[in-house]
């Protein structure tokens, strides 16, 4: 059981949205997926982008890059750490298809119509765009007739090199994710940037006309060369977390951050970027990391990511504790008279949105004590309160303790839920 408590000062609003800092540690046993054999399709690169545990089972979909073609290949686990590897998925399409010389950087989803994965082709222009695959078991993958899904558009100049690491996601219709893909040039280095399209069926898409939805930071700062490999995790129906790669002009380093959003458009990044370094020099993946793909599991966070040391791409793990229950942005106010109503408002976050009980004590020594229980109360408070922003508690105070609503009155929400 979790015991969750936030005091509301008077008229003081205590935060922004707020899920707390996550220390992230790299697994010792890194990196998890290594190269195969010399002359294996797996020998040159192995890069993860997706992974998806299903049935106790993990699955790991990674570009696998051997001395000619660059493909994607399926390794499965029980424990994320012990791997088989399956082989190339989906390969390299005919000579006149999108995708004829690389398929990489999938990204599996399963919306209740069977599996899906969105996944980069190039072919002998160089150019990049997103095709869509599908499968009933995981490993077999039937192409769809109308790829690319997403074709790059050579008019605008952000896209003329392609369009690539796509992450789809369900929210009323489909939404993806993706990178815009310019030409490098000594005069121009920023050339990624993360776009948006909507879709109805996830086959026919459109552009968001406003893209970037995020762009490069001003210099300097860690990600002011180019931000991509976008991956969303939803905290609570209104607010998304952005995990993406950023690279840093001075030094040339790729790293992990994070942005939050409550619409999927506005993107706040977190003050605490980059989240996760690169390694120590002379080490896997001591040049860049990026494509997070994060999992639920054993109650922790399990973050799958690439590592490139100047030669080679791998796959490591970095763990963290799923985050605890929070009440954040606490608000209270006195209503305009007749009613004389106390009106708090408050955000409530719990790792698996599950419902939380909600209780309100006051005190009128400006909180040194809150032994002044509340009865007189409406709105988001008892039992079976369900996770959401802008939560509304209505308190009659004056009902409850008549002539004590003073500017010393204070107020603490308490919640209080089931978790293990």
């Amino acid at each position: 059981m979790h015991r969750i408590v936030l005091l509301a000062l008077g008229m003081l609003s205590l935060a922004n949205i707020s899920l707390g800092q996550t220390t992230w540690t790299k697994h010792p046993d890194n990196p998890i997926l290594d190269l195969g054999d010399p002359g294996t399709y797996d020998s040159q690169h192995a890069a993860v982008k997706s992974v998806i545990l299903n049935d106790g089972i993990f699955y790991l979909f990674y570009q696998a890059t051997d001395d000619t073609y660059t493909q994607i290949a399926l390794a499965t686990s029980s424990d994320a750490l012990n791997w088989t590897k399956h082989g190339i998925v989906v390969g390299t399409g005919d000579t006149n298809e999108f995708d004829s010389v690389q398929t990489c950087q999938p990204s599996v989803f399963n919306f209740g119509q069977g599996w899906r994965m969105y996944y980069e082709g190039m072919n002998t222009t160089l150019h990049k765009q997103i095709g869509l695959a599908y499968s009933d078991d995981l490993y077999s993958w039937t192409k769809a007739a109308s790829n690319p899904v997403l074709p790059r558009d050579p008019t605008i100049p952000e896209e003329e090199t392609g369009v690539s690491q796509p992450y789809v996601l369900f929210d009323e219709g489909f939404i993806m994710y993706y990178i815009r893909w310019r030409p490098w040039a000594p005069d121009n280095i920023h050339y990624f940037s993360i776009g948006m399209a909507l879709s109805d069926d996830g086959i026919l898409w459109t552009k968001y006309t406003s893209n970037p939805v995020l762009q490069y930071a001003s210099p300097p700062a860690w990600d002011d060369m180019s931000v991509s490999a976008p991956f969303i995790q939803s905290y609570l129906p209104e607010i998304k977390t952005l995990w993406y790669c950023g690279v840093e002009t001075s030094s040339g380093l790729a790293r992990i951050g994070k942005a939050t959003s409550q619409d999927g458009i506005n993107w706040d990044r977190s003050p605490d970027n980059p989240i996760l370094n690169t390694g120590a020099q002379g080490t896997w993946d001591d040049i860049w990391i990026t494509c997070p793909f994060i999992v639920k599991y054993n109650n922790e966070q399990y973050m799958f990511y690439s590592g490139y040391d100047g030669e080679n791409w791998r796959v490591g793990l970095a763990t963290a504790p799923i985050q605890e229950p929070n009440i954040s942005n606490v608000l209270a106010r006195k209503l305009d008279p007749p009613n004389n109503l106390v009106e708090i408002s408050y955000d409530l976050y719990t790792p698996s949105d599950e419902p939380v009980e909600i209780s309100l004590l006051a005190s009128n020594d400006l909180g040194a004590t809150f032994d002044l229980p509340t009865t007189s109360v409406t709105g988001d408070i008892g039992s079976d309160v369900t996770p959401g922003l802008s939560k509304l508690i209505y308190w009659d105070a004056r009902r409850d303790y008549p002539g004590l609503l003073t500017d010393s009155m204070r107020v603490r929400v308490i919640g209080i839920t089931e978790g293990k």
